[in-house]
């Protein structure tokens, strides 16, 4: 059986291969004839798992013993059923731990989604200009400025959530140590356009000339002015007010701070805030950001292209909205979600079976008791309820859902996000993570008890019954009529039928 379970395994995996190549967005691609290691892998496994799996029955059937069965009109079987309940248990402790990783993923996404990052990102349209000109690009962006559906325009050397930032040696005066931070040529107009905020100093303008600096081997920049972030005074050995008017030495020149940003996170809110330097420097701009009102958006959009063709007729355009580079960042962790959602379903599909097996046999096993406990006057929902706690007791699924929670939440899959985040205590409760495998463990046992105790109780009584599971004391060994059983049938103070344990019909016999 191992064996044609692998044959239909890999007929389904050529089925499933083309919405998984899409889903990975690459293409995969198995030859049986050149990995043929792999296809002698895969069957040695199904055939150990085939023989693994066939050890526990043939033990059960070896340990039948007739002679008692016969004596006794018992089953013969031998065991407690606690492998079978651990099985159960380890099923569902797969099921809720990748459930919790799931969830743990997708929240993580969703809180670095929402995640203040210090700049505004909404409706900022990236266009890169290439190898245009200086004065070409200048160009454009004035005209870009005047279209209606435009608030505002700058330009830079990179844009935010790039990961391609400069990197310059930096000296301080009177260290001995040379320090690397991050360096963004932008205009004057960058840091209202992505809403920056200034906590020291001042900013920098195109009316002062030594706020200007220029690049090139031949620039010579010495005496002028440039931005930090609040890391990098702190990266720098300087307080955040201390910083305005202290000298850095960058190459051959020397730069004098005089502002310090508030600090952003420019990479996304995975990775720390890195020390930034921010020079203003046109010439070595050349991606375009632009602010858009959000109204006409499509319109704005083929602005923007005839105006580059216009300008630009042999170069194709490059622009990107920075809402779309954001969601690049997490991408890869929302597939990791939905392949851990697929997974649960699978394995709570598989779970579920084995809660099925599970209930079918308790049902079965205690059919006679049951019987009995409905001429007592049992009702439905009591030996619902009575079937339903023998299977959480026995280890059901709603066990281990805190050694789960906490076998994954221990994993280091939290601790990618580098921002503060606390799940919200009710996370780890029973009902939220216990919850459904509770709740389906419920499930199951309705629907099969609901035949035994739906049927007439006089099958069930009868000696030699072919599904009548054994009872203790010598209650199975003798037959009771209705009309004798029901003689011993109590009443409680309040009314109603009682529920008595079959031990309890031969002591009151």
């Amino acid at each position: 059986m191992a064996v044609v379970a692998l044959v239909f395994a890999l007929a389904l995996v050529e089925i499933l291969m083309p919405a998984y190549d899409a889903f990975l967005g690459r293409p995969i691609v198995l030859h049986y004839l050149q990995d043929w290691p792999l296809l002698l892998l895969v069957v040695l496994v199904a055939a150990a798992a085939g023989l693994v799996s066939g050890i526990y029955p043939a033990l059960v059937l070896s340990g039948f013993r007739p002679v008692t069965a016969l004596r006794s009109n018992q089953s013969g079987q031998v065991g407690s059923g606690g492998l079978r309940s651990a099985l159960v248990v380890l099923q569902f402790t797969v099921s809720i731990g990748l459930a919790i990783t799931t969830l743990v993923v997708f929240t993580q996404i969703d809180f670095a989604r929402n995640q203040a990052l210090g700049f505004r990102r909404d409706n900022i349209l990236v266009v890169g200009t290439g190898r245009m000109t200086a004065s070409a690009r200048e160009s454009f962006m004035a005209q870009l400025r005047a279209h209606p559906g435009v608030t505002g325009v700058a330009s830079s050397g990179d844009t935010p959530f790039s990961q391609n930032l400069r990197v310059e040696a930096v000296r301080i005066p009177g260290q001995p140590t040379t320090l690397t931070p991050e360096m963004l040529q932008i205009t004057p107009e960058f840091i209202d356009l992505y809403g920056m905020k200034l906590v020291a100093g001042r900013l920098l303008s195109d009316k002062r000339g030594e706020d200007i600096t220029t690049g090139g081997p031949d620039a010579r920049n010495d005496g002028h002015n440039l931005l930090i972030n609040e890391a990098a005074a702190r990266y720098f050995g300087f307080t955040v007010r201390g910083a305005v008017g202290k000298t850095i030495r960058l190459d051959k020149d020397s730069l004098r701070i005089v502002g310090v940003l508030r600090d952003v996170h420019f990479k996304g809110a995975r990775k720390q805030v890195q020390s930034s330097l921010f020079v203003n420097d046109r010439e070595g701009s050349n991606i375009v950001s632009v602010r858009l009102t959000g109204h006409d958006v499509p319109g704005v959009i083929a602005f923007v292209d005839r105006l580059w063709h216009r300008m630009s007729p042999t170069t194709a355009i490059s622009r990107s909205f920075l809402d779309d580079s954001f969601e690049e960042l997490y991408r890869a962790d929302v597939r990791q979600g939905e392949l851990f959602a697929t997974f649960v379903a699978v394995a709570i599909s598989i779970s579920a079976l084995g809660l099925f097996g599970l209930a079918a046999f308790t049902a079965e096993r205690r059919t006679r008791e049951i019987g009995i406990r409905k001429v007592f006057g049992a009702r439905t929902r009591d030996v619902v309820w009575l079937l339903a706690v023998a299977i959480l007791a026995s280890g059901g699924p709603g066990q281990p859902d805190r050694l789960a929670a906490g076998l994954v939440l221990s994993a280091r899959l939290a601790a990618g996000f580098r921002l503060p985040h606390h799940p919200e205590p009710a996370l780890f409760r029973r009902r939220r993570v216990g919850g459904p495998a509770d709740r389906l463990g419920h499930r199951a046992q309705p629907r099969l008890a609901r035949r035994p105790i739906q049927s007439h109780p006089r099958p069930a009584l009868r000696i030699g019954g072919n599904h009548a599971p054994q009872l203790s004391g010598h209650c199975a060994a003798q037959h009771h009529s209705p009309q004798a059983v029901q003689r011993h049938q109590y009443r409680r103070p309040g009314g109603g039928a009682g529920l008595r344990h079959p031990d309890h019909i031969v002591r009151a016999r």
